[in-house]
């Protein structure tokens, strides 16, 4: 599959309204191609029309017309055509959209253009990428005619999308922690200094100290969130998201509820993130109201909807916050350390007095273990 990201570094950088068109027309060929036994992959054309239809035409696109080009040359030529036809009926709305300069200045301006509360669209939640996208997508595929007005929402509909793409392709996780971060920061909202997040200068740094040090007890037993498997997976994982959210009537259908299933079972074993969603009485709720209790308790940046493999690092990062919380007594990383090794020790059946002198410290140091470290303790207790 190629890459949205690759095709529109050709694009000004705030030509929200150029990458919009393109990665929706980008979105329905991608969707439409279909494998051919013996052959290349070809594009299913009748498939193509019907993702774009209402757009087509209120553009006066003809299914003849699609049939003369393909590739990046129909993409190119319906990209073309949108565009001159949105300068014939709305000039005002063109110059709008085309002089922002940057992505918080387009959507302050969509904001005061009145589109951002039409009855019956979806509502877009300040900081989360998808839903910006998903009310692009519906403001561009609702028009009826090619009125000032109706064209109007055409173009702020693929500005928007325009919009999310670029956020999209700088999507990243938190340099500290398992969560997103907001594309193109450095950390998430909790480990973040940066912006009134309504705590203080003080709390935000210790957030981000407690970060640093849970981190650096990550790295010592070999955990690595941003760049491990699951990481990446989630990362890769962001374009086929993207395509759905553009046409959510191609997305894959799970059969018997497999992800429900899947996501259910993995917080079942959590007990730290079930805590935090408000209990065993999340595991009652219905699928879309438990991930919207994810992204407001847990990883409020995230692209998409959570599965079992964040489920199991969230769980994974809540413990290492447990062992370095301000309440707990030593909590350093070296500390952390000699606990991890007085752990496998013990498990070879030495004791108290062996295992201080192994690890060069105080019997009472190695008693003070067992009361605080209950991996140390039952460690000791099997051996």
């Amino acid at each position: 599959m190629r890459t949205i990201g690759r095709n529109l570094k050709k694009r000004a950088r705030t030509d929200f309204l150029g990458r919009g068109s393109w990665a929706l027309c980008f979105s329905a060929e991608e969707l439409s191609i279909v494998d051919s036994p013996g052959k290349s992959d070809r594009l299913d054309r009748v498939r193509f029309h019907n993702f774009l239809a209402p757009l087509l035409s209120v553009c006066d696109v003809s299914g003849h017309e699609l049939e003369l080009t393909s590739g990046m040359a129909l993409i190119d030529f319906i990209s073309r055509v949108i565009h001159r036809k949105i300068r014939q009926t709305n000039l005002a709305v063109l110059s709008t959209v085309t002089n922002c300069r940057s992505a918080s200045e387009l959507l302050e301006r969509f904001k005061t253009s009145g589109l951002a509360s039409i009855r019956g669209m979806p509502q877009m939640v300040e900081g989360e990428v998808a839903s910006v996208a998903i009310l692009g997508r519906s403001l561009a595929l609702s028009a009826q005619s090619d009125s000032y007005k109706e064209m109007e929402k055409v173009a702020w509909g693929l500005a928007l999308i325009g919009w999310a793409i670029t956020k999209w392709r700088v999507a990243q996780i938190c340099e500290i922690c398992f969560r997103h971060a907001w594309p193109g920061n450095r950390f998430c909202r909790v480990h973040s200094q940066a912006g009134p997040d309504g705590r203080s200068r003080a709390k935000r740094f210790a957030a981000y100290r407690r970060g640093r040090m849970a981190r650096g007890i990550a790295e010592l037993r070999g955990i690595v969130f941003t760049k491990g498997p699951d990481g990446l997976q989630r990362v890769n994982h962001y374009e086929n998201t993207f395509l759905w959210l553009m046409f959510p009537e191609a997305a894959p259908v799970f059969t018997d509820n497999e992800r429900d299933k899947e996501l259910y079972e993995a917080l079942r074993g959590a007990r730290r993130v079930l805590l935090k969603l408000g209990g065993r009485t999340a595991l009652c709720k219905p699928y879309p109201e438990l991930i919207a209790i994810f992204r407001k308790k847990i990883d409020q940046d995230t692209l998409e909807a959570p599965n079992a493999s964040l489920i199991r690092e969230a769980e994974i990062w809540l413990q290492l916050e447990e062992e370095v919380a301000p309440t707990r007594r030593g909590k350093g990383v070296k500390t952390i350390a000699l606990v991890d090794q007085a752990v496998l020790i013990a498990r070879e059946g030495y004791s108290k007095v062996e295992i201080a002198r192994a690890l060069g410290v105080a019997k009472s140091t190695v008693s003070s273990w067992l009361k605080r470290y209950s991996n140390f303790r039952e460690a000791f207790r099997h051996k």
